[in-house]
Protein backbone atom coordinates (compact mmCIF):
# COMPACT_ATOMS: atom_id res chain seq x y z
CA UNK A 1 0.00 0.00 0.00
CA UNK A 2 2.75 2.36 1.00
CA UNK A 3 4.61 1.51 -2.40
CA UNK A 4 1.10 2.48 -4.47
CA UNK A 5 0.69 5.92 -2.69
CA UNK A 6 4.91 6.47 -3.74
CA UNK A 7 4.33 6.11 -7.45
CA UNK A 8 1.07 7.84 -7.15
CA UNK A 9 2.61 10.67 -5.63
CA UNK A 10 5.47 10.31 -7.90
CA UNK A 11 3.27 10.27 -11.39
CA UNK A 12 0.97 13.10 -9.79
CA UNK A 13 4.04 15.38 -9.82
CA UNK A 14 5.09 13.96 -13.37
CA UNK A 15 1.48 15.25 -14.55
CA UNK A 16 1.67 18.97 -13.00
CA UNK A 17 5.02 19.37 -14.20
CA UNK A 18 4.70 18.48 -17.57
CA UNK A 19 1.23 20.86 -16.97
CA UNK A 20 3.44 23.86 -16.35
CA UNK A 21 5.87 22.84 -18.62
CA UNK A 22 3.27 23.14 -21.54
CA UNK A 23 1.80 26.42 -20.01
CA UNK A 24 5.23 28.27 -20.18
CA UNK A 25 5.77 27.17 -23.79
CA UNK A 26 2.79 27.69 -25.08
CA UNK A 27 3.06 31.74 -23.92
CA UNK A 28 6.63 32.06 -26.55
CA UNK A 29 5.92 33.49 -29.85
CA UNK A 30 8.29 32.39 -32.11
CA UNK A 31 8.95 34.50 -34.26
CA UNK A 32 10.95 33.31 -37.37
CA UNK A 33 13.47 35.45 -39.25
CA UNK A 34 12.59 35.88 -43.26
CA UNK A 35 15.59 34.42 -45.47
CA UNK A 36 14.18 35.85 -48.72
CA UNK A 37 13.21 39.86 -47.91
CA UNK A 38 11.67 42.03 -50.64
CA UNK A 39 15.12 44.28 -50.58
CA UNK A 40 18.92 44.32 -51.08
CA UNK A 41 20.91 45.90 -48.75
CA UNK A 42 24.02 47.88 -50.38
CA UNK A 43 25.78 48.51 -46.85
CA UNK A 44 24.56 47.88 -43.37
CA UNK A 45 27.09 50.00 -40.48
CA UNK A 46 27.39 50.67 -36.51
CA UNK A 47 29.24 53.33 -34.84
CA UNK A 48 29.55 54.28 -31.45
CA UNK A 49 29.63 57.47 -30.29
CA UNK A 50 30.29 59.60 -27.36
CA UNK A 51 29.48 63.78 -26.84
CA UNK A 52 32.78 65.87 -26.16
CA UNK A 53 30.83 67.35 -22.72
CA UNK A 54 30.59 65.71 -19.59
CA UNK A 55 27.02 64.43 -19.26
CA UNK A 56 26.36 64.50 -23.14
CA UNK A 57 25.52 61.03 -23.78
CA UNK A 58 26.95 58.53 -25.92
CA UNK A 59 25.32 56.06 -27.95
CA UNK A 60 25.18 53.87 -31.13
CA UNK A 61 24.24 54.60 -34.63
CA UNK A 62 23.06 51.77 -37.35
CA UNK A 63 22.50 52.67 -40.39
CA UNK A 64 21.28 50.41 -43.58
CA UNK A 65 21.25 51.57 -47.08
CA UNK A 66 19.77 49.30 -49.63
CA UNK A 67 20.38 49.21 -53.39
CA UNK A 68 17.02 47.95 -54.37
CA UNK A 69 13.59 48.04 -51.82
CA UNK A 70 10.12 47.18 -52.95
CA UNK A 71 7.94 49.84 -52.74
CA UNK A 72 5.64 48.32 -50.46
CA UNK A 73 8.01 47.68 -47.95
CA UNK A 74 7.90 50.06 -44.66
CA UNK A 75 11.30 49.49 -42.56
CA UNK A 76 9.69 50.27 -39.07
CA UNK A 77 13.06 49.28 -36.10
CA UNK A 78 16.39 48.18 -36.22
CA UNK A 79 17.36 45.72 -32.98
CA UNK A 80 20.98 46.12 -32.13
CA UNK A 81 22.61 44.99 -29.57
CA UNK A 82 20.21 44.58 -26.62
CA UNK A 83 17.76 47.39 -27.48
CA UNK A 84 15.15 48.04 -30.28
CA UNK A 85 15.13 51.41 -32.15
CA UNK A 86 13.08 53.45 -34.56
CA UNK A 87 14.73 53.14 -37.90
CA UNK A 88 14.54 57.06 -39.50
CA UNK A 89 15.08 57.28 -43.28
CA UNK A 90 17.41 59.90 -43.70
CA UNK A 91 16.66 62.94 -45.78
CA UNK A 92 17.05 62.77 -49.09
CA UNK A 93 18.30 59.50 -49.19
CA UNK A 94 15.14 57.41 -49.44
CA UNK A 95 17.15 53.96 -49.44
CA UNK A 96 19.21 54.60 -46.32
CA UNK A 97 17.52 54.27 -42.98
CA UNK A 98 19.18 54.99 -39.15
CA UNK A 99 18.66 54.24 -35.80
CA UNK A 100 20.31 55.56 -32.37
CA UNK A 101 20.64 53.87 -29.99
CA UNK A 102 21.44 55.75 -26.98
CA UNK A 103 23.11 54.45 -23.81
CA UNK A 104 24.26 55.12 -19.90
CA UNK A 105 27.42 55.95 -20.91
CA UNK A 106 28.58 59.59 -20.02
CA UNK A 107 25.35 60.65 -18.89
CA UNK A 108 24.57 62.92 -16.69
CA UNK A 109 20.96 62.62 -15.07
CA UNK A 110 20.44 62.46 -11.43
CA UNK A 111 18.50 59.40 -9.35
CA UNK A 112 15.82 60.36 -7.34
CA UNK A 113 13.78 58.63 -4.56
CA UNK A 114 10.30 58.71 -6.07
CA UNK A 115 10.86 56.56 -8.84
CA UNK A 116 8.02 58.20 -10.86
CA UNK A 117 10.83 61.06 -11.25
CA UNK A 118 13.72 58.60 -11.80
CA UNK A 119 15.02 59.92 -15.32
CA UNK A 120 18.12 57.04 -15.33
CA UNK A 121 15.95 54.96 -17.66
CA UNK A 122 17.11 54.41 -21.05
CA UNK A 123 14.94 55.47 -23.89
CA UNK A 124 14.93 52.49 -26.09
CA UNK A 125 13.17 49.24 -24.96
CA UNK A 126 14.87 45.77 -24.40
CA UNK A 127 14.82 43.73 -27.27
CA UNK A 128 13.07 40.40 -27.56
CA UNK A 129 15.93 39.02 -29.68
CA UNK A 130 19.55 38.20 -28.76
CA UNK A 131 21.35 39.70 -31.71
CA UNK A 132 25.01 39.01 -31.31
CA UNK A 133 27.63 41.52 -31.94
CA UNK A 134 28.38 42.72 -35.35
CA UNK A 135 24.85 41.84 -36.73
CA UNK A 136 21.58 43.58 -36.39
CA UNK A 137 17.56 42.47 -37.07
CA UNK A 138 15.34 45.09 -39.14
CA UNK A 139 12.07 44.47 -38.21
CA UNK A 140 9.44 45.48 -41.90
CA UNK A 141 5.86 45.58 -42.64
CA UNK A 142 5.21 43.87 -45.74
CA UNK A 143 2.17 43.00 -47.88
CA UNK A 144 0.71 43.97 -44.21
CA UNK A 145 2.75 41.16 -42.40
CA UNK A 146 5.53 42.29 -39.97
CA UNK A 147 8.69 40.32 -40.57
CA UNK A 148 12.46 40.26 -39.28
CA UNK A 149 15.25 39.71 -41.64
CA UNK A 150 18.71 39.29 -39.53
CA UNK A 151 21.86 41.16 -41.02
CA UNK A 152 25.49 39.82 -40.90
CA UNK A 153 28.95 40.95 -40.64
CA UNK A 154 27.62 44.97 -40.20
CA UNK A 155 30.75 47.09 -41.02
CA UNK A 156 31.84 48.66 -37.69
CA UNK A 157 33.27 52.58 -38.26
CA UNK A 158 35.40 54.07 -35.58
CA UNK A 159 34.28 56.38 -32.84
CA UNK A 160 32.82 59.35 -33.25
CA UNK A 161 34.25 61.40 -30.30
CA UNK A 162 32.35 64.91 -30.72
CA UNK A 163 34.86 68.03 -30.04
CA UNK A 164 34.45 69.52 -26.09
CA UNK A 165 34.00 72.73 -27.87
CA UNK A 166 33.23 74.54 -31.13
CA UNK A 167 36.78 74.72 -33.26
CA UNK A 168 35.78 78.14 -34.71
CA UNK A 169 36.47 79.53 -30.91
CA UNK A 170 39.39 78.63 -30.01
CA UNK A 171 41.29 79.52 -33.22
CA UNK A 172 44.21 82.05 -32.07
CA UNK A 173 46.89 84.28 -33.84
CA UNK A 174 46.50 85.51 -37.45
Amino acid sequence: MQTFKYYLSFIAIIIINLLFLQCGTAQKEVIQMTTNPPFKILEATHQDWVAGVQGGGAGTTVMITFSDIDRDVEILNFYFGNFKALANVLPNKTLAYQANILNNINDDRSMNIDPKKEINKLPHPKSQFNVAPGNAIIEYRFNGNVNFYKVTKMIEKPLLAYPSANPNENRGGL
